[in-house]
């Protein structure tokens, strides 16, 4: 475990700070997260180490400091009681996307106060194949975002993505959905999502149900929470 930080800076400008000692210094403009040596060249931190956002090395254990998830089970998404519905399983309650139909479910999620503003996030499923065949699923990410006091869109981002079954009904499958570009997004945006698979496609040649288990978003964070209410 490193040595906990002494304090944290969000800044544009790196010239602008003063560290301590192993203090955090974010530079938003530049996508780094420095850890301070505690002196300066030039007016500029040194660097005892240097991390840039989207490849955070996981062992560094400040507190706060790290990936999470925003969970969303499947057994507790609601489907919108539309014609294009999933089945729900009577079996573990997940939810059964069909092979020749297209299925959806949608939410929304709020980007929570732990994360480190504007930086990538990583949305993605846990599913399984429901028998022993081969063949592959093709899903549809979509989503819109809008920042509080901000204005959605009004049309989604749709991302598609093709996912092997394993071949085997009792394996838990991971698939990324693509990543996320967040710039400009503040903490409690809202995210509204879309999943659906697109059966009855010609790149979707797994010819059984596909099974839901939780849909998430990674995200990368930098405290336990913000200093105030409504910001950081």
């Amino acid at each position: 475990m490193k040595i906990p930080s002494r304090d944290i800076h969000k800044t544009s400008s790196l010239s602008t700070v003063t560290p301590e000692k192993d203090d955090i210094l974010i530079d938003t403009t530049k996508a780094v997260v420095v850890i301070g040596d505690g002196s300066t060249k030039g007016g500029i931190p040194l660097a005892k180490e240097s991390l840039a956002f989207s490849y955070v090395d996981p062992t560094y254990y400040y507190p706060g400091y790290g990936w999470d998830d925003l969970r969303f089970p499947a057994q507790g998404i609601n489907p919108p009681g539309q014609v294009s519905d999933p089945d729900i399983s009577a079996v573990d309650g997940m939810l059964l996307f069909d092979s020749a139909s297209t299925e959806i479910i949608m939410g929304a999620a709020q980007m929570p106060h732990a994360w480190l503003e504007g930086s990538q996030i990583r949305p993605h499923i846990h599913w399984q194949a429901t028998d022993g065949n081969a063949g592959n699923v093709l899903w549809r990410f979509s989503y819109d975002i809008a920042n509080v006091n901000g204005d959605f869109s009004g049309s989604y981002t749709d991302v598609d993505t093709i996912m092997a079954a394993s071949g085997d009904a009792n394996t838990h499958d991971i698939g990324s959905l693509g990543y996320m570009t967040m710039t400009g997004y503040d903490l409690s945006c809202i995210i509204k999502w879309r999943i659906a698979r697109i059966g009855g496609d010609e790149l979707d040649t797994y010819g059984a149900d596909a099974r839901l288990l939780e849909f998430d978003i990674h995200y990368q964070t930098t405290s336990l929470g913000s200093g105030n209410e409504l910001s950081k």
